[in-house]
């Protein structure tokens, strides 16, 4: 069978009414994993869109499915996915562009949160590579957007602040409609009543994509795109979207504000998610959604920064908040803050981050305390600081000039990261020389000066302690013959192992970390600490400084 029989024969089966939903949900499947065959050359390009697109819109014409594992929505979802799937890149799709787009975007006021998603992705790929049959439905997108962001307060109101009452009350009767247009909100207690003995996974109702924050995380990626394909037209669109970026940024959970103030009053800080949110699945994904809003606009800071200048001031408090609130087990939420923090320091927007200096400096708030934040979270963390701090050095107060040498000292001599970690922290303190020697005390000058000096000095000393051990692991990783022998750790008479001081104080029951994994370190990179010029004349300048105070 060829190309084009294979078309005729998906649209005759996928159109059949006495094939069962089960059976339809199959052919779509194949159909979804073959997409790419059928869809090359041109002429078949055609004559797939011809034939199978009238039936996949009458197909999804019909009432959306909330019950995940369901052959209905199973059916549903990989027609969205083929849809996804195809050239939107081609001059083929281009008379059916508009079609699909209204069809979708029907779909993403009614459909559950998975469909959803994929309804946005499909429409911003349609309106990216379409932009001249798509641009008069640009507009009514973004105001689809508008609107999921609008209704984003309701929806946090309703899912992390309802009494524990009406929650109790509804747990009687949940909704066992699974046809119903409305769904109950994620990880409520309709969504997790289920027969004895019964996966409650299989049988957790969707949310309703226009008020999942799964689908909105999904928003300010796709407005970027669009806003960079659209220029001439979202420009006049963007002063009414700033409001609601704003409005969704400032959103927070009751219980949360409550644990935050509790903790302000008794002078303590507060990380994590309160136990009084029974959700927490549903609150990593509203954390998420801000963060991604928060990227958002960063991108926004760097094209339209007069049109958010009254947010500024508010900005610094709402990012320590994100940076508290965000759960342990997204890591990748926090790292992608942390960039937003960066690109947002990059513009000239340092000084109104200087009353959250101290907090930033807490470890418990700018890595959290994940399982392996310690490890991949550091870095990228500590440079975004670390480049704040330089710009702003010489707007510090005495007390964030202490805290910043204490975390920086302590930086210095950790070698986890390696050496690009270390010159960082070096750099940092070398230069907080000049604002140092500004404070209006000398003593506390002379005191911080002397902190710097004693922690270069030590460094020096703990580098020539490993220096030997250094090159012989050098000369030891660098001979690719010895690595297809075994590791032998006893001792041999014909061969005695290696060991000294430095391999005995670093062994340990079980390796946490292997250096070929994490990049070893050339005797080169650990010589280029000791003869680096500007180390070396800033060590110098640093101690004539101290002596001049002393």
């Amino acid at each position: 069978m060829d190309t084009l029989q294979k078309i005729d024969a998906y649209a005759a089966r996928l159109s059949d009414p006495k094939q069962d939903v089960k059976q339809k949900a199959s052919i779509a499947s194949d159909l979804r994993d073959s997409v790419e065959s059928l869809c090359n050359p041109v002429s078949t390009y055609n004559k797939f869109l011809s034939k199978l697109w009238p039936v996949f819109k009458k197909i999804l014409e019909g009432k959306p499915e909330f019950v995940q594992h369901s052959a209905e929505q199973i059916l549903r979802n990989q027609i969205l996915e083929v849809l996804h799937r195809l050239q939107h890149a081609s001059a083929e799709i281009e008379p059916y562009a508009v079609e699909m787009i209204e069809t979708l975007m029907t779909l993403v006021r009614v459909e559950n949160e998975e469909n959803a998603v994929l309804c946005l992705k499909t429409i911003m790929d349609l309106e990216r590579h379409q932009p001249k049959s798509t641009e008069s439905k640009v507009l009514p997108f973004l105001e689809l957007i508008q609107e999921m962001f609008d209704q984003m307060e309701q929806v946090v109101a309703e899912t992390f602040d309802a009494p524990a009452v009406a929650a109790s009350s509804s747990a009687a009767t949940p909704n066992t409609n699974p046809q119903s247009f409305q769904s109950p909100r994620p990880g409520s207690p309709a969504t997790v009543v289920s027969e004895p003995g019964a996966d409650k996974k299989d049988h957790a109702p969707l949310a309703k994509g226009m008020q999942s924050f799964k689908v909105l995380a999904e928003c300010p990626i796709i407005v970027v795109s669009i806003m960079q394909a659209h220029r001439s037209l979202v420009q006049q669109y963007v002063t009414n979207f700033v409001p609601s970026i704003k409005k969704i940024l400032q959103l927070q959970a009751k219980a949360q504000e409550k644990a935050h103030a509790e903790a302000a009053k008794n002078n303590t800080i507060f990380t994590g998610v309160s136990k009084e949110i029974k959700n927490r699945s549903a609150f990593g994904e509203f954390i998420t959604a801000q963060v991604k809003t928060m990227s958002f606009l960063a991108y926004l800071l760097r094209v339209y920064a007069n049109k958010l200048s009254d947010f500024l001031p508010t900005l610094p408090g709402v990012v320590v908040r994100l940076l508290k609130d965000c759960p342990r087990e997204k890591s990748g939420a926090r790292k992608e803050l942390l960039v937003a923090i960066r690109h947002i320091i990059n513009f000239n927007y340092r000084k109104i981050f200087l009353n959250k200096i101290d907090d930033l400096l807490d470890e418990r708030i700018l890595i959290g305390d994940g399982l392996t934040v310690y490890e991949t979270m550091r870095p990228l963390a500590y440079s975004m600081l670390a480049d704040l701090i330089h710009h702003v050095r010489e707007s510090l107060n005495r007390d964030q000039i202490r805290r910043t040498i204490e975390v920086y000292t302590k930086n210095l001599h950790d070698d986890f990261p390696g050496t690009s970690f270390q010159t960082m922290s070096a750099k940092l303190l070398l230069n907080m020389a000049e604002s140092i020697t500004k404070l209006e005390s000398k003593d506390d000058a002379r005191y911080f000066l002397i902190l710097i000096l004693d922690a270069i000095g030590d460094k020096f000393a703990a580098m020539n302690y490993q220096y030997d051990n250094a090159v012989k692991l050098s000369l030891l990783y660098t001979d690719k013959s010895k690595e297809k022998d075994s590791e032998n750790l006893c001792d041999e008479k014909d061969f005695m192992p290696d060991w000294d001081e430095v391999d005995i104080f670093n062994a340990m029951p079980i390796r946490t970390a292997n250096p070929r994994e994490r990049g070893l370190i050339s005797i080169k990179s650990f010589m280029a600490l000791y003869t680096m010029p500007w180390i070396v004349l800033a060590v110098v300048s640093f101690t004539m400084t101290v002596i001049f105070f002393g």
